[in-house]
């Protein structure tokens, strides 16, 4: 349903249509590759929440976790990774088609005025506390 029609005037596609921009660059012989796709949400995982490493810090002696981070949970899903050679394979003149490593950068293209963010909870209950029944 996020495909938006070159001119569609709606309120969905005006409020929540955005571009995800997935940037490819092979370690071997630098080819960039870009491929873009529509979204109308994005699903980013609650990576915010660290442990208190320093002993200075209330709280560090409990191991009371830090406080969520939108901004970080955000920057954490469109930083650049690592692909490994299995996971990529250039087509370029010079590597032919062999597999590569490669560094995987997203960016938002076009970001729609109201940004559907989900957030993903992990199922680790060292990550987030768990609820306590009473």
């Amino acid at each position: 349903m996020p495909v938006n029609p070159k001119g569609c005037k709606c309120i969905y596609h005006q409020s929540f249509f955005g571009i995800l921009r997935n940037t490819v660059t092979c370690s071997q012989c630098k080819q960039v590759t870009v491929k873009e796709d529509p979204f109308i949400d994005v699903s980013v995982g609650l990576q915010g929440r660290v442990k208190r490493r320093r002993l200075d810090e209330p709280g560090a002696e409990s191991g009371e976790q830090g406080e969520l981070d939108l901004a970080l949970c955000l920057e954490q899903y469109t930083s650049a990774e690592q692909l490994a050679a299995d996971g990529y394979t250039c087509r370029s003149e010079e590597c032919g088609t062999t597999s590569q490593q490669a560094r995987k950068q997203m960016t938002m293209k076009k970001v729609p005025p109201a940004l559907c963010i989900q957030l993903k909870v992990s199922p680790y209950p060292n990550v987030l506390p768990s609820r306590e029944n009473n």
